[in-house]
């Protein structure tokens, strides 16, 4: 499951009835105090209607690992996570890309934003 489908995300989104359009599941989001990484990552949606919540977690994964590219696309490797969020940062990434940095594992060294992309997946 990618990682911009957390428990967290999930959990706010508890209940939902699929097939579901994405405007469907921001109005349920927003109804039930969904927590608002949930909302980011609804809104990178592409405008569909999803048939159950794999379908919308490998969609919101492919929008957020093309952000996530374009914004370390500068970045020199290898590099650290504090590294890779500081350049995130710096191009004004959107939050879904900062929370799925903040989620990489410390310590590693990443060679490629290929390497970023696998891990976040």
């Amino acid at each position: 499951m990618p990682l911009y489908c957390s428990m967290k995300i999930l959990e706010g989104l508890a209940g939902v009835t699929f097939p579901a359009t994405k405007g469907e599941l921001l109005e349920y989001a927003k109804q039930h105090d969904a927590p608002e990484a949930a909302v980011v990552m609804l809104n990178q949606l592409d405008e569909t209607t999803f048939q159950d919540v794999g379908d919308m977690c490998h969609n919101a994964g492919i929008a957020c690992s093309i952000e996530t590219a374009e914004a370390l696309a500068e970045t020199e490797f290898p590099a650290a996570k504090d590294r890779l969020i500081a350049v995130a940062r710096l191009h004004h990434a959107s939050e879904a890309v900062l929370l799925a940095l903040q989620a990489l594992p410390e310590g590693l060294l990443f060679g490629s934003i290929e390497d970023v992309c696998n891990e976040v997946m």
